[in-house]
């Protein structure tokens, strides 16, 4: 059982040094397909949309730029325009 274990370990090991990309890249795969099965497509496309949402807003703050207040400001321009009916 010893050596079985060390023998998955080496080549797990092997397989991570050689080719983490093509490693990285099935786990993904592996993990997505896995959530599609479970919650459902149009779940896991929500989630997705999500994150990359957080992602894009994280990037942007992290940058210095003030995105949460220009987004208020410009949603406040446009419900000051539509309460004035034009």
């Amino acid at each position: 059982m010893q050596d079985l274990q060390r023998e998955i370990v080496a080549a797990l090991t092997r397989l991570w040094q050689e080719h983490r990309g093509q490693t990285i890249g099935l786990g993904i795969g592996l993990f997505v397909g896995v959530c599609i099965l479970l919650f459902g497509f149009w779940h896991i496309l929500f989630i997705a949309c999500c994150g990359a949402l957080g992602l894009y807003i994280g990037g942007r703050v992290q940058a210095g730029e003030t995105v949460l207040a220009d987004w208020v400001e410009y949603l406040h321009q446009r419900w000051q325009h539509f309460r004035r009916g034009y």
